[in-house]
């Protein structure tokens, strides 16, 4: 009546070595599910050829296991990708990102160096103010939303790479490794890794000593924001 496939000291228990939710899913309805001859003959050919790369095998699960301690999930990240961030209400203010910080720093300078006999750049400071009061709250909200559909899983470019450097021959496992970099696109593991750099920037909003100074002189929340939304 318990084959012990599921629950405490089961099978499942034992092998699951997956890194996301989705992976974990998989691997449970693998367990589950009755398959045909030809998918089992598919898995049992890749599983053998795999056998024998024990490093290649230790490198994804390690790297899984550093990528999240929890199991990710890409459904969340997906719909952030996939809906609308909110930002479009505050898209008037990205010109003045780009103009108005070199503008202020100009007029320091030309203060400083007695071209100008009055602080100018004192203008520009107050205009920089007032874009960031005006759109604090937008991009707070963005930022929030991002943080949480990632949420660890945009991290996972280590693991995309592992499987893309990976060597194989088994038709199944090129099939999957294919499916990591569409012919004639950019691998994934590079796609992740651009995103991770952009992510890391806007964290900046971490730090609430240097955050506040920053974001006022450079209106960095815009331009980091807004690179995760190009991306």
């Amino acid at each position: 009546p318990d084959l012990d496939v599921f629950g405490q000291g089961s099978l499942f228990q034992r092998i699951n070595t997956t890194a996301t939710a989705a992976g974990e899913a998989r691997l449970a309805d693998w367990l589950r599910r009755p398959a045909s001859s030809g998918v089992l003959e598919a898995r049992q050919g890749a599983v053998r050829e795999l056998r024998d790369q024990l490093d290649f095998r230790m490198r994804l699960t390690i790297q899984g296991a550093l990528a999240s301690r929890t199991k990710a999930d890409p459904r969340r990240f997906v719909t952030w990708a996939e809906t609308d961030s909110g930002l479009s209400a505050v898209a008037w203010a990205r010109p003045f990102a780009w103009v108005l910080p070199p503008i202020t720093l100009l007029l320091f300078i030309l203060e400083r160096v007695h071209v100008l006999d009055l602080p100018y750049f004192w203008l520009g400071v107050l205009a920089q103010l007032v874009i960031v009061g005006l759109t604090r709250k937008k991009l707070a909200a963005s930022y929030q939303h991002v943080v949480e559909a990632q949420e660890g899983f945009a991290r996972y470019e280590r693991i995309f790479g592992v499987a893309e450097a990976g060597a194989f021959k088994h038709p199944h496992l090129v099939a999957l490794q294919r499916g990591l970099q569409p012919e004639g696109s950019t691998p994934l593991s590079r796609i992740f890794s651009s995103f991770s750099r952009r992510l890391a920037f806007a964290e900046l909003r971490q730090s609430n000593q240097l955050h506040p100074a920053i974001n006022l002189l450079t209106l960095w929340d815009l331009h980091t924001l807004f690179a995760l939304e190009r991306w």
